[in-house]
């Protein structure tokens, strides 16, 4: 039975739950965020229903509404209901033991990230085993212009969306990205070095260091970040270890079957 035999035959009380998965297959690669009167005219609806099942949909975060852009976007809970479809998938296994290697190397938490929209989740994450310690939470979303893993994603993502991702900066914290100009420069030197650092961009206190994984187009897929407490996980620390997440998420990326070409061997210094 095809899609729209599907539909018409599906019964009266299933049709705000079909408008709502309409809404959500609404958003994708060229759509990843859309105005309310954008979505209303892609599904078809009045401005007020779609708005009402906007609504219904964002506070059980499958979309999410940036204030500022007055905009929406996928949510977490997309990627939290995606979770176990995508570690039966390549990603996460091929990844996980590039991930116990770094905690060994480390003793910081080691997880990996994914680009849903213009925000990152955190997929998969192997806790630190030291007592105090830093992790994103398997299921958790930031924006992409905050924080190492959405630094080291942009840097190997399209124009448009660096573009888009960059336009609107809203602070989280007090180190918080602000100046667009200013972070698309650095993403210019992420891309140079390989990989990205951040300190207290999303959680005071945090510090991370992220290289990104590749798709076959050279595009990011995910990135695979390490996070620590900023006091012990100092930028000293991430420069020495940069090295070895280069070689580890350029190892993922070749398992995938993806090009690493673009991905720098060996991690140097920022000028």
């Amino acid at each position: 039975m095809g899609v729209t035999a599907l539909r018409s035959s599906a019964p009266k009380g299933a049709q705000t739950v079909l408008r709502a998965l309409e809404i959500l297959e609404a958003f994708d690669d060229r759509s990843a965020t859309l105005s309310l009167s954008n979505v209303a005219r892609k599904v078809h609806l009045t401005v007020p229903t779609t708005h009402r099942l906007l609504r219904a949909l964002a506070s059980r975060d499958f979309v999410v509404f940036d204030e500022d852009a007055r905009r929406f976007a996928i949510g977490p809970a997309i990627v939290r209901l995606a979770a176990s479809a995508l570690r039966r998938d390549d990603l996460i296994p091929v990844a996980v033991p590039a991930l116990e290697r770094l905690v060994e190397l480390t003793g910081e938490s080691v997880g990996v990230h994914y680009r849903t929209g213009m925000r990152r989740v955190c997929l998969f994450e192997l806790d630190s085993p030291q007592p105090i310690r830093m992790t994103s939470g398997i299921g958790h979303a930031y924006p992409l212009y905050a924080g190492a893993p959405g630094k080291a994603m942009l840097a190997w993502s399209s124009d448009k969306t660096v573009v888009e991702a960059t336009a609107s900066l809203r602070r989280i914290t007090p180190r918080t990205p602000r100046d667009a100009n200013k972070l698309r420069a650095e993403l210019v030197q992420i891309r140079k070095v390989g990989y990205a650092m951040s300190i207290g961009e999303t959680v005071t206190g945090a510090a991370a260091l992220a290289a990104p994984i590749l798709d076959h187009n050279g595009e990011a897929l995910a990135a695979i970040n390490i996070s620590g407490p900023s006091s012990r996980w100092t930028r000293e620390k991430m420069l020495r270890v940069a090295p070895a997440l280069l070689r580890e998420t350029r190892l993922v990326t070749r398992r995938l079957g993806h090009d690493d070409s673009s991905i720098r061997a060996n991690g140097t210094r920022p000028r």
